[in-house]
């Protein structure tokens, strides 16, 4: 057996000589159900293992894709492994439209990969470069050698983290998917037979576990296929003996009778089967789906957030400047509130984005509903429709989760405007909380595993969501709604991705007297975290002349943040670059940096590390447009301060700096 030496998750050889992987542990399946062993046969590219397969020293690959040139000399399975094909480039991309948009650009596909050829023939004004393997791909686009690459959704997600390439993003989609299936050398039709039956009697059950223990995936247990076609064989063995035996007696007639109903109940159950792998299959392009468009709404509010850093941030200097008596003072007013509900759907868009993490604390969630049954924006609701009714059970015995408030918040608010807008003129939302032990899963939209729960429940009395648009309501940007009236259709692909990262369970029940949303959270016995500080005043962030240096490769950020911070009372400058800080702290020292993560060349991380080798207590803050990523974290273990997210407003920037210079 030949293997793609280098093409983890899905599959390598590692430094024992050992092959592992996603394809290794469906090998080792069908290993256990032949008696001749599989022996693996050592190569150092994928290349390498096409060019022994053409020479038959091997008699199988493990993991590839059909294509006419590989049909020449191999023979292929049914698929057993499915993927879809995704474009990498880097941050500063804004977006690919498919293939075509690569059109004039360097393309990186690995030597051998099947793609190459179909690309060549369908867009041949893409300049593809050959590279060695998927690492080498990514290395390349992220030094800016190649404009692009490509590969298998869960290849590039594994690798990008794995790696640690901050630069890089998912850019779009191929149209291409991957449909992996064994290759069998050409002239032997027995060995392809075997492997065809190995595949089709794989029961979900082994499937399941070997795609549980690589994907961050929820699968519910499948049926043992293979002891119901032995169970169906049997009856109708039996039935075919007992027709030519007893064909004219009365006894025939009621076994008859009786295996019929047998046979009946076991299609019943083989249908049933069948639905929940087509369930289990829906789960799982769904989820590669939302991950995919998360990733790219990532890239997206990252560009978008510094667009809107101008608006946001600019209003609040003019607005010191500017007499009370003003007349501009409205019309600056506006421009920032606009600007802040602009920042607040680029806020959504991170929270729908891959690896943005979530600062939580324990909460009591009936407070948090307090809260939002007490606030302006729920008042509103209760107003311009007093036909709505609004009703609330709170447990009183409410046990506490760990969340973030903002997030909770959010779901609220969406869930209860979304009922609200489905009812109309006349009838009942209600909110409860409670808490629920699961002593077994619970099987419904989502599966919920066994635990202990606080259970938060939005129902309504509307007319309901149909079947189809069931299927669809987490996903980013569907909506029913007149887009840019009512919604941006982001609402609910907030709420799914919130459950997410709260290791939560969602279930969703409709039909023409209403819809339930059920949110299941994990119940943890920690106290209450005690109440965050109001907002500070103007005066409690105000600077003593210290030194701030801005490190940032946007001159309009670099602009924004030192006018702030002079305006505040510190003595700011500013550098385009994490070459160029280090250069400021060779000759002079600085009170507090202020460095923004993702730029050209060095980034903030690597920045952080030279500096504090000049200065070992340098004093840092992070700055950035998009997610909280392990770059972050690293540089925060390295010693540096909060993590500011941008657009700057003047009390965020204030606070943070005050903060970390008192330390």
């Amino acid at each position: 057996m030949c293997v793609d030496p280098d093409w983890m998750p899905y599959e390598r050889i590692d430094e024992q000589g050992k092959h592992v992987g996603i394809a290794a542990d469906f090998m080792s399946a069908f290993q256990k159900r032949i008696p001749v062993p599989i022996e693996l046969v050592l190569t150092e590219s994928w290349k390498e293992s096409l060019e022994a397969a053409k020479s038959r020293q091997c008699d199988i690959l493990s993991l590839l894709n059909e294509s006419p040139e590989r049909r020449e000399f191999l023979n292929f399975t049914d698929p057993y492994l499915t993927d879809s094909v995704v474009l990498v480039a880097r941050n500063d991309v804004f977006y690919l439209d498919g293939l075509e948009a690569l059109s004039g650009r360097k393309l990186g596909v690995v030597d051998g990969y099947v793609y190459e050829e179909k690309i060549r023939k369908q867009y041949p004004e893409i300049i593809i470069i050959p590279v060695k393997s998927v690492e080498d791909a990514l290395r390349k686009v992220s030094d800016g050698k190649i404009y692009a690459t490509l590969d298998a959704l869960f290849i590039i997600t594994s690798n990008i983290q794995e790696l640690g390439l901050s630069n890089l993003k998912i850019a779009g989609q191929t149209g291409l998917d991957n449909a992996f299936r064994v290759g069998v050398r050409k002239d032997d039709p027995i060995l392809l037979s075997v492997f065809d039956k190995l595949i089709k009697n794989l029961d979900d059950t082994t499937r399941n576990a070997i795609l549980r223990s690589w994907y961050t995936l929820k699968f519910q247990h499948g049926t043992d296929w293979r002891m119901v076609w032995q169970v169906t064989a049997i009856a109708i063995i039996i039935l075919c003996l007992l027709g030519y035996i007893t064909l004219s007696t009365r006894r025939f007639n009621l076994k008859l009778a009786k295996s019929n109903e047998d046979l009946h109940k076991k299609n019943q159950e083989r249908l049933r089967a069948e639905e929940s792998k087509m369930k289990l299959e829906e789960q799982i392009r769904r989820s590669q789906k939302m991950e995919s468009l998360g990733l790219m709404a990532g890239g997206i509010a990252h560009d978008l957030n510094n667009i809107l850093t101008g608006i946001v941030s600019y209003p609040d200097l003019l607005l010191l400047q500017l007499p009370k008596d003003s007349p501009l003072r409205e019309s600056v007013e506006t421009i920032k509130d606009s600007g802040q509900r602009a920042a607040d759907v680029v806020s959504d868009l991170l929270t729908i984005a891959k690896g943005v993490a979530i600062v939580k604390q324990v909460c009591n969630l009936n407070r948090i509903v307090q809260e939002y049954l007490g606030s302006a924006e729920h008042m509103r609701l209760e107003q311009d429709q007093p036909g709505v009714v609004f009703e609330n059970d709170l447990d009183a015995e409410l046990l506490n989760i760990s969340c973030s408030s903002l997030h909770m918040q959010k779901i609220l608010i969406n869930l209860v405007l979304n009922a609200y807008e489905a009812i109309g003129r006349q009838g009942k939302v209600t909110i409860k909380t409670a808490n629920r032990y699961l002593d077994e899963p619970l099987r419904g939209y989502e599966d919920v595993q066994t635990g202990e729960y606080v259970l938060l429940t939005v129902s309504d009395t509307g007319p309901g969501i149909s079947r189809d648009d069931l299927e669809m309501i987490f996903e980013p940007f569907f909506t029913k709604k007149v887009m840019g009236r009512s919604g941006t259709g982001l609402g609910l692909a907030v709420v799914w991705n919130t459950i997410y990262d709260h290791d939560g369970y969602i279930n969703v029940t409709s039909n023409e007297n209403g819809t339930i949303f059920e949110l299941y959270f994990p119940v943890t016995r920690d106290e209450v975290t005690p109440e965050e500080m109001k907002h500070a005043s103007f005066e409690d962030y105000l600077g003593k002349g210290e030194r701030i240096l801005v490190v940032d490769d946007e001159q309009k950020q670099r602009e924004i943040a030192c006018g702030m911070l002079t305006q505040i009372g510190y003595a700011a400058e500013a550098v385009s670059s994490g070459e160029e800080a280090i250069q400021y702290l060779e000759n002079q020292a600085a009170d507090l940096i202020v460095l923004d993560m993702i730029m050209p060349g060095m980034n903030g991380r690597e920045t952080y590390e030279r500096a504090i080798k000049i200065h070992p207590n340098q004093k840092a803050i992070i700055a950035s447009g998009f997610s909280d990523t392990e770059d972050v974290k690293a540089t925060q273990k390295l010693g540096a301060g909060i993590y500011v997210r941008k657009p700057y407003t003047l009390e965020k920037i204030g606070v943070a700096v005050r903060d970390e210079l008192r330390k």
